[in-house]
């Protein structure tokens, strides 16, 4: 429980004034330092899955957080998180959602279910990268070219580094997943010559 507040706590001073506008102010720290932290607090929150309803339709919850990381990363919703104090807001609770949905469902999909859906997210942040790296002009208006090149080259930097996490955490979870090896035939006779 005092996790979850901690990680609830942490949130909130995160979307309020004065973090809020350090992160706004450049897109790097706005896509690569608030909406990761706002989801890792969110999944801690949310962790360990909870049994019951809040679990018993993991797709939704699913849907919910793929849906919403999927929104925010468009360079027009992201312009309007920067512009408007409501979207910064609604970006700031939807993320920090997303993330406790994440930390309830993920657990419960099958191991190539998660490592999937791992595998998709690592790609599309080093694609994205590349597209702000290279793009001639500007992706998002409310930033300009330098910080859009700056954050793209952290993203594609970043990518390798997910690939690593998304790897160690899959052999952990198939290691837990695996358990002793038990052969349930009998001992073969030895061979003899």
């Amino acid at each position: 429980m005092i996790r979850r507040l901690i990680a609830v706590g942490l949130a909130l001073l995160l979307a309020a004034p004065p973090l809020d506008p350090l992160f706004d102010v450049v897109m790097g720290r706005h896509l690569l330092g608030q909406v990761p932290a706002l989801l890792l607090l969110g999944a801690v929150a949310g962790w360990p899955p909870a049994r019951g309803p809040v679990t018993a339709r993991p797709l939704a919850g699913l849907a919910f957080a793929i849906g919403a990381i999927a929104f925010w990363m468009i360079p027009r919703s992201l312009d309007a998180a920067v512009r408007s104090n409501a979207a910064d807001q609604l970006l700031h609770l939807s993320m920090f959602t997303a993330g406790l949905a994440l930390a309830r469902v993920l657990p419960r999909l099958p191991v190539p279910v998660s490592l999937g859906l791992g595998v998709h997210a690592v790609a599309m942040v080093g694609a994205l990268g590349l597209v702000y790296r290279y793009y001639p002009g500007l992706i998002c208006t409310t930033y300009n070219l330098t910080q859009q090149r700056a954050a793209g080259l952290t993203m594609v930097r970043a990518a390798p580094l997910l690939w690593l996490g998304l790897w160690a955490w899959a052999v952990s979870r198939a290691g837990r997943n695996q358990g002793p090896r038990h052969d349930p035939s009998p001992a073969a006779p030895a061979f003899r010559t």
